[in-house]
């Protein structure tokens, strides 16, 4: 079956147009790993908080850790059927897909009573693909479903993403050479999704800030401090030897650092701040 489709069938009270306007393939491997799944439920939670609805393809592994997370997060998500949807497939599945269907809605492109068969899959990833402005896969191996879906992608010029894994992960081979192909950008999480499916000219969220005070310091500065143990206290003079700086050099320093409070003097030298202690009706 290839082509525009005669219609849709939906199952659902939300409305098709209005969540695929703003929405996120997320689609991989159906033997995902726990780092997979994890990855998968974290972006589309993450994604359903920034008002992004995902849509996968009801499948284990990574489209039920992606439908899985979006419910989570209470945002929609859509679950595109390869066959009637008065029988969902897969079975083991059929909870998962009856919360979809009240949060989001069931999709197909074929009447009820129509069995999934390998075309109807194929058939299926162009309908994930076109559904939405990008698809991110998240593990694959080379021959696989969601590599169909990622060129369905590309085919209809929607933005691809692909999840980085560990070098030797079998399930991470596809998203590996996408990367490397220039096929697909690198995704490492939610603000890499949105920098790319939002409007254009709208300020993206921003990073976490990786800025440590530390790095402020200077190479001397950053030697004595250094130099203070992470438990109990030490005289000027081990602080001395330690940092490799003259004596007079070395009091200063340690004065600039413990202005900032990076370090304090105790009874009986030099040592790293104690935390704060909280007492019980604090």
């Amino acid at each position: 079956m290839n082509g525009m489709p005669f219609g849709l069938w939906v199952k659902g009270d939300a409305n098709l147009a209005e969540v695929s306007a703003r929405a996120v393939a997320i689609v991989g491997s159906r033997a995902a790993t726990a780092y997979g799944e994890s990855v998968a439920s974290d972006l589309a939670a993450g994604l359903g908080g920034h008002g992004v609805s995902v849509v996968s393809g009801g499948a284990y592994g990574i489209d039920a850790a992606a439908h899985a997370g979006a419910l989570a997060g209470a945002a929609p998500t859509v679950a595109v059927m390869a066959g009637g949807l008065d029988k969902p497939y897969p079975p083991g599945n059929a909870t998962l897909l009856q919360r979809v269907a009240g949060q989001g809605l069931l999709v197909s492109e074929l009447p009820p009573g129509e069995h999934p068969t390998r075309a109807r899959f194929l058939s299926r990833n162009r309908l994930i693909a076109a559904l939405c402005p990008a698809t991110i896969i998240v593990e694959a191996a080379w021959r696989s479903g969601a590599r169909n879906t990622v060129s369905w992608a590309n085919a209809c010029g929607r933005v691809v993403l692909a999840v980085p894994g560990p070098v030797h992960s079998a399930t991470s081979t596809t998203p590996h050479r996408l990367i490397r192909d220039a096929e697909a950008v690198l995704c490492t999480g939610v603000s890499d999704v949105l920098e790319l499916v939002g409007p254009l000219g709208r300020p993206t969220a921003a990073r976490p800030d990786q800025h440590r005070v530390l790095d402020e310091l200077s190479a001397d500065e950053l030697a004595v401090y250094e130099a203070i143990p992470a438990r109990g206290e030490i005289d000027t003079g081990e602080v001395t030897l330690r940092a490799g700086l003259p004596l007079g050099s070395c009091l200063g320093i340690l004065d600039r650092i413990s202005d900032r409070g990076l370090v304090e003097h105790g009874a009986a030298g030099w040592r790293l701040p104690r935390p704060a202690v909280t007492r019980a009706g604090d």
